[in-house]
C-alpha cells in the first residue's frame, strides 16, 4: 500500500472516530440549530413528507433564549421551536429515514441523525 492511501486512510479513520464521538457524546439540543432540525424531521415522521411550511411563530425567540441560558434542561419543550421550516428537503428525507430506524426516544433519534452527518462528512 502506498504512503499516500495509508495516510488517507488515517485521516479518513481519524475524521470518523473523532466525529462520531462528537456526535454522540455532545448532549441532545447542544449543537447549533439542532431542536428546529429536530422538529423538521419529527414532522416529517408524525405528518408524512409533506415539508414543514415556517410560519409565524415559528421562532419563540424568548423561549428558545431561556431554554439557551438553562442549557436545554431535560423536561423543558422544544416543539414550538420550527424556524428551519424553509430549508429544503431532501436532506431531512435522508435524516427522517435515520430517524426512523432509531429507537422512539429523542436523544437516539438525534444521535442517528448525527451518525448521518457523520456518513455524509
Amino acid at each position: 500500500m502506498s504512503l499516500q492511501r495509508l495516510a488517507f486512510l488515517g485521516i479518513l479513520l481519524g475524521y470518523v472516530l473523532i466525529a462520531s464521538q462528537f456526535a454522540l457524546r455532545t448532549p441532545i439540543w447542544q449543537a447549533p440549530d439542532e431542536p428546529a432540525h429536530y422538529n423538521y424531521i419529527a414532522h416529517l415522521l408524525d405528518e408524512g413528507l409533506d415539508p414543514p411550511e415556517i410560519e409565524p411563530g415559528d421562532y419563540p425567540a424568548a423561549y428558545l433564549e431561556e431554554l439557551k441560558a438553562q442549557r436545554f434542561p431535560p423536561g423543558k419543550s422544544i416543539a414550538g421551536i420550527e424556524y428551519e421550516d424553509y430549508q429544503p428537503p431532501a436532506y431531512y428525507y435522508l435524516a427522517a429515514l435515520a430517524a426512523a430506524l432509531a429507537d422512539d426516544d429523542a436523544a437516539d433519534r438525534v444521535h442517528a441523525v448525527r451518525l448521518l452527518g457523520v456518513l455524509l462528512g
